[in-house]
């Protein structure tokens, strides 16, 4: 026989009292915001590591276009 859910049943009631609930949305607020800063200061640094890499590579490019670099006959 299926269990139908209840209102009245607190047992199962996920939520904080209302008074903690604002604190503990503001705690998780502020983890999620330094989790997010942190996260978009790597990717920031990956994004300027591959950009000095391709800068890297361009005079080599250049050259190989050219018919100057390693690969001309």
């Amino acid at each position: 026989m299926p269990h139908s859910s209840d209102s009245s049943d607190s047992s199962f009631s996920r939520s904080p009292p209302p008074g903690k609930q604002d604190s503990s949305d503001d705690v998780r607020r502020v983890q999620r915001r330094e989790k997010n800063r942190i996260a978009a200061q790597k990717s920031r640094q990956r994004q300027t590591q591959k950009s000095i890499k391709k800068d890297a590579q361009v005079p080599w490019h250049r050259a190989r276009r050219a018919g100057k670099g390693y690969f001309s006959k």
